[in-house]
């Protein structure tokens, strides 16, 4: 019922009863009611859905960085996230395996120079006691004398495996240790092969003497102690790059152990290393000091028929 009062007169309009539930009008109303509500859901379940799809991978890669992370954390280096199925994480993906696969080289390099080095020093600290046994009982001057100077030897020796242990470990890490200076090519290798004939032509190149000397005599003393008879550098120059070969004249290195000879303290199970004791720091040093200038060092078959081993620097 609706009642109206009216101003004037103490009298009131009175309306009704109103039907307000027409059955064609509830009809609709329901209806449109329902429809609505299914369009909600469908569409929730559909926004859903592509959420769901969306995140999905981004979960998974989540969860295998985190997994990879607490296993890295717990020392284990040899783990390797798998390959991002999300854009968003595959850098993060990537540059944790690389840290990983460094991190593996830093310490499986660490591990091997500590075993190696200790047993390295073990032959000029022997031949030191010895010289020194030998300095208490001998009475000759010359003979004592002979004994200081192979100490003197020996503890030069000690020193410059220490020094090059150390160097190596920087460059390996990364660090630059490199002092380039502008080098007359001709004066440098006269002070390298000062006690060969040779034949250089004059130029100029930028890079650090002292590595780069350490390199080539490394390179030189290792084909010394390796060859019958002979023993060839060559220099040359090839656009921005300097190559240095020694080649030598001795039973040479399998091809299957070209690239094995450049890990550090490798030992090869050949008759070419079964009298000196292998390759030690020497030619992975000279790879590093190589690749920090830009360049590469390698080995090859000689024209000699033995070995030949290859230092490639950039010339600036």
């Amino acid at each position: 019922l609706l009642y109206i009062p009216l101003r004037d007169e103490h009298r009131m309009v009175l309306m009704g009863p109103l039907d307000a539930t027409n059955s064609n009008d509830s009809g609709w109303i329901t209806e449109d009611i329902e429809v609505l509500l299914l369009w909600i859901l469908f569409t929730g379940s559909t926004l859903g859905l592509l959420i769901y799809f969306y995140l999905r991978p981004m979960w998974r890669d989540l969860v295998s960085v985190r997994d990879a992370a607490e296993l890295f954390a717990n020392g284990d280096f040899h783990v390797r996230t798998p390959q991002a199925h999300s854009r968003l994480f595959a850098p993060l993906s990537t540059a944790l395996n690389s840290m990983a696969a460094r991190l593996e080289r830093l310490l499986e390099m660490h591990q091997a120079m500590s075993h190696a080095v200790a047993h390295e020093i073990r032959t000029p600290i022997a031949r030191l006691r010895f010289g020194l046994t030998m300095l208490e009982e001998e009475e000759d001057e010359a003979e004592r004398q002979r004994y200081r100077d192979g100490m003197e030897r020996d503890m030069q020796e000690l020193e410059e495996l220490i020094t090059a242990s150390m160097e190596y470990a920087k460059l390996n890490r990364g660090e630059s240790i490199l002092q380039r200076e502008q080098v007359d090519l001709y004066d440098w290798f006269d002070d390298l092969l000062d006690l060969l004939s040779m034949d250089c032509a004059r130029g100029q190149a930028t890079f650090d003497r002292k590595l780069i000397y350490v390199a080539s005599r490394n390179l030189l003393l290792n084909a010394f102690k390796y060859a019958q008879q002979q023993v060839h550098m060559v220099v040359e120059r090839h656009g921005g790059m300097l190559e240095i070969h020694v080649d030598d004249d001795g039973h040479g290195i399998p091809p299957q152990d070209w690239e094995r000879i450049f890990e550090p303290f490798r030992r090869l199970d050949r008759s070419r290393d079964r009298a000196t004791g292998g390759y030690g720091l020497g030619l992975s040093y000279v790879r590093l000091i190589a690749e920090h200038h830009g360049g590469n060092a390698f080995a090859s078959k000689s024209p000699l028929g033995g070995a030949r081993l290859t230092l490639r620097i950039a010339l600036s």
